[in-house]
């Protein structure tokens, strides 16, 4: 019980050293802000249904959540970064480039995709985001698994790509080639 936490605690030190060290030192809170959110992490939105999500001020946060879930494999946490609409969703290499899913349909494909793939490690290694917005976050992760229990590790480049919604950093596409 203790290990994710420490995990987690350890994760959100990094993102924000990370932060620190791409920004020259000096964090520009007007480059990652869409609103001022004194805590200086995150806003707790309503949503539909009654649930409550957290709006991120910074894509390394929303990265960093996603690098923490996929590690666990807690799919539905990474769900929730899914778009009502549309999501890139490439999965395999012979799958199509430009496949389009629902939030239901990508959630369903990743839990499968999870099922055949025993998670050994995943950790972003390289961050793009420019302070003027004009292209996406994206960030470059290496995922390293097992498809059998006693198999040798297979190792992945998986690319995340994420966009604003609202008060949010969502995902726009995942794109692993194995």
């Amino acid at each position: 019980m203790r290990e994710p936490l420490l995990c987690a605690i350890f994760l959100i030190v990094l993102s924000i050293c990370l932060l620190i060290g791409l920004t020259g030192g000096v964090v520009d809170v007007e480059a990652f802000s869409a609103s001022r959110d004194t805590s200086g992490v995150s806003l707790m939105v309503e949503v539909k249904e009654g649930q409550q999500v957290r709006a991120d001020i910074s894509p390394f946060v929303a990265f960093a959540e996603i690098e923490q879930a996929w590690n666990m494999g807690w799919v539905d946490s990474i769900a929730t970064f899914f778009p009502e609409e549309k999501i890139a969703l490439r999965l395999d290499k012979n799958a199509p480039e430009s496949a389009f899913f629902t939030r239901k349909q990508a959630s369903y494909m990743l839990r499968d995709s999870f099922r055949y793939r025993a998670t050994e490690s995943f950790k972003f290694l390289e961050f793009k985001y420019g302070k003027s917005g004009k292209k996406p976050p994206l960030a470059k992760a290496q995922w390293s698994f097992r498809r059998e229990p006693a198999g040798k590790i297979i190792v992945a480049k998986v690319q995340v790509t994420l966009r604003k919604e609202g008060e949010r950093w969502l995902i726009s596409g995942i794109r692993i080639q194995d």
